[in-house]
């Protein structure tokens, strides 16, 4: 028999809410150009430009963040007729050059451009014998500016390295476990330090070449740190779980030179000395500094009155003052800016509360300084904002302006000539004094919805937000996947199917699931006014996956309009004879129309009672043994069912009260504390069974009038008893059989005064 799934505790709140199913459960802004770095000369080559958003001035003449651009506002990129052909090897394809009616003007002081993939952008090819998939997650960034040495990170396929500036890329994974996920980058004279999800550090001394792994570190470890000095002294540090480990032979052995404590740690060498200079530590709230390159360590004094800092972390010094005494750091749990002109003696804040745009919100990475004297800091503005911002101030943290914008700003790398680089979910982009502009695209890779043959479609989603989705439509041209269309909706895509007649007939039924739980069959044609449609709606009971669902269509598609779609858990028929624009549900009890069909006593019930079948539709499963549990109360009765087969866990409580309601929520105890037994009844009544004090005490009901169990059924008249029970779910109901009435209790999964009815057997 097959059995019904786990239910959790999340969705047994939810169909209390909605359902009242008849189960109660136990209850940027520009900056002054400066001459272009080789570096900068080879990236202005490379590919689109993202769209300046228009911006809002309050009434300070600050520029606020736009709002998420439109998909009409995603400029097309203007292809070259050349079509590339990945070489040999690790070699892969290069982005698209720019026309110059591509070319943006360099934005204004003070308006962020919104990072985005353009369109008609050709994406890169997946590493030789790889899953070809059309977008690479971009989950960290290293740039090497003395080498022209780019390094983006992905969340499964390892790191793509470009040694030019990015004007060409390659594939770095040789020796990383297979499906690597890159936590974090380091790039310096022409090293590479990367580390794995789950598989600790790996060094690469040619950047492109093979990958080693470090002995000594460990999987927790959550960053290297090249010394300035490190071709000369081999020097290097690393935080790994906590304690700082120190390296003097290029990550060869490690010594620990500072242990774990309960605080977070974060370490900055300083530029105040020709050997390396003072490195500085986190401890708590206060510093500790060392003066021989990480040997010894002495806690740094505090001075003057000092605010409530909490821990301090991301802890940055200044990498152009030769006194070394101005530091960076982060001291709540927002990450708001602080900053020290004294080597960490004191703090102050880094902004202003009355103007600066994200003291609401939560900082990540610390802040960057260039060697212009302006700060950079990355996060979000807010609670609620889809987006991630890049902020910069040009006042020493006086005044601050959002500077760029992106769906997920995953890492930023601080040049000393001012470049900025952004590692994004939708590729690696840079600004080096003249606007932003795509040097490689990226995105993160979600699962493929669909892949239509030949392998020419593919759609993919990303959450925007906790009630939004973006979805991409990819094409595969000329062996180069592009994506040609994107839209949001508050619906997340779990499987597609394409029509047939692609090319000439683009459309895609999508079986989709909003954030309530209500699963839907959805229309996109991006050639149509409206892109996405919704045309009809499934119901769904709880933990409720579209993994089973399935939509077919006739052979002759085309001529008769006919698909047909089949529910997951019950397999019930739905039908469209007009190209989805309608659909229609036949009788339960025709041929087809549901994959299973109830039997014995819930079989002839079923059948033979069209008012009932109609209710409950199709079974979810088998009829199901119980071992049953009744206590008969004032006011109702409560009846606890317990699985005899070993391959079940599911529990049932249900109060089945005189007014003909029931309500439920699932058989787990609540999690908070409760008392061994309730008050001691009045007399001549019974306390509720041990059984049954989850559902009795902290359980809720009813629809008619909302109130407490306990309320509704008052104390218990007699024992509990034992009973068999049996029980079969359907789409719209439960079907219960109890041995002490024999029985048959119907129970209706909607809200209704009279929502249970019994039926002789």
């Amino acid at each position: 028999m097959q059995g019904s799934r786990v239910r959790g505790a999340f969705w047994s709140q939810i169909l209390v809410l909605f359902l009242v199913v008849g189960a109660l459960a136990g209850c940027a802004g520009a900056r002054t150009a400066t001459a272009p770095s080789p570096l900068a000369q080879v990236t202005e080559r490379a590919s689109g430009t993202p769209v300046f958003l228009p911006t809002r001035t309050d009434t300070r003449g600050i520029p606020t963040a736009p709002g998420v651009p439109s998909p009409s506002i995603i400029p097309t990129i203007q292809l070259t007729s050349v079509t590339p052909t990945p070489p040999v090897g690790q070699t892969v394809t290069p982005p698209p050059t720019l026309t110059p009616a591509d070319t943006l003007t360099p934005q204004r002081p003070g308006a962020p451009a919104f990072l985005v993939l353009p369109l008609q952008t050709r994406l890169v090819a997946s590493p030789p014998g790889g899953n070809d998939v059309p977008l690479h997650g971009v989950t960290a960034l290293a740039v090497d500016s003395a080498g022209g040495l780019i390094a983006a990170g992905t969340d499964s396929l390892g790191v793509l390295v470009s040694r030019d500036g990015g004007r060409t890329w390659q594939w770095s994974n040789e020796n990383l476990p297979a499906g690597a996920g890159v936590r974090w980058l380091a790039a310096a004279h022409g090293w590479l330090m990367a580390g794995i999800e789950g598989a600790g550090v790996f060094r690469n001394v040619a950047a492109g070449g093979s990958w080693e792994p470090m002995v000594g570190l460990s999987a927790n470890t959550q960053e290297v740190i090249f010394s300035p000095q490190f071709m000369q002294n081999g020097l290097l540090l690393a935080i790994d779980g906590g304690a700082l480990l120190r390296s003097v032979d290029h990550g060869d052995s490690w010594a620990v030179v500072l242990s774990a404590i309960s605080c977070p740690l974060s370490v900055s060498f300083a530029a105040d000395g020709v050997g390396g200079g003072s490195v500085y530590a986190t401890r708590c709230d206060r510093l500790v500094r060392s003066a021989d390159q990480g040997i010894n360590w002495s806690p740094v004094p505090p001075a003057g009155a000092r605010p409530d800092l909490g821990y301090l972390q991301n802890l940055r010094a200044n990498p152009f003052d030769p006194t070394g005494q101005r530091l960076h750091a982060s001291g709540s749990s927002q990450g708001l800016p602080l900053r020290s002109d004294d080597g960490g003696q004191s703090w102050e804040p880094a902004y202003d509360p009355q103007q600066a745009p994200f003291v609401m919100g939560t900082l990540w990475g610390g802040v960057r300084v260039d060697a212009d004297g302006a700060w950079y800091v990355t996060g979000r503005g807010h609670m609620y904002d889809p987006n991630t911002w890049l902020w910069r101030s040009v006042d020493q943290g006086g005044t601050w302006y959002p500077a760029a914008g992106a769906r997920g700003l995953v890492d930023l790398v601080v040049l000393p000539d001012g470049s900025l680089w952004a590692g994004t979910t939708d590729g690696v982009f840079a600004d080096q004094g003249t606007g932003w502009h795509l040097v490689h695209p990226g995105g993160n890779q979600p699962a493929m919805v669909d892949i239509g043959a030949p392998g020419s479609v593919v759609l993919t989603w990303k959450g925007v937000d906790k009630y939004t989705s973006l979805w991409r439509w990819f094409e595969k041209l000329e062996g180069v996947w592009i994506p040609v269309w994107q839209g949001t909706t508050n619906m997340t895509p779990r499987r597609g199917y394409l029509a047939p007649g692609l090319p000439a007939e683009r459309a895609m039924y999508v079986l989709g699931q909003d954030y309530g739980g209500q699963i839907m069959v959805l229309q996109l044609e991006p050639d149509a006014d409206e892109t996405i449609s919704r045309i009809e709606s499934i119901p769904a009971g709880p933990s409720d996956s579209l993994e089973d669902y399935r939509i077919e269509f006739d052979a002759d598609y085309l001529t008769t309009g006919r698909v047909s779609i089949r529910h997951g858990r019950s397999g019930a028929l739905y039908l469209s004879d007009d190209w989805g624009a309608s659909w229609t549900r036949p009788d339960p009890i025709q041929a087809g129309a549901c994959e299973r069909t109830p039997v014995s006593g819930f079989g002839r019930l079923w059948a033979e009672n069209e008012q009932v079948r109609l209710q409950l539709l199709c079974p979810l499963e088998d009829e199901q043994p119980y071992a049953g549990t009744a206590q008969p109360f004032e006011h109702g009765e409560l009846l606890r069912l317990d699985p005899t087969t070993p391959s079940r866990s599911d529990r049932w409580v249900y109060a089945l009260l005189p007014t003909g309601e029931v309500d439920g929520a699932w058989g787990s105890l609540p999690w908070y504390e409760r008392p061994a037994s309730p008050t001691e009844p009045p007399a001549g009544f019974y306390p509720p069974d041990v059984l049954f004090y989850a559902a009795w005490w902290e359980g809720y009901c009813c629809a008619s009038a909302p109130q407490p169990v306990s309320q509704a059924l008052g104390w218990a008249t007699g024992a509990a008893s034992a009973i068999e029970v049996a029980q079969q779910q359907f789409e719209g109901g439960t079907l219960l059989w109890r041995s002490d009435r024999d029985q048959i209790v119907f129970l209706r999964h909607v809200f209704a005064s009279d929502l249970y009815t019994t039926f002789p057997d």
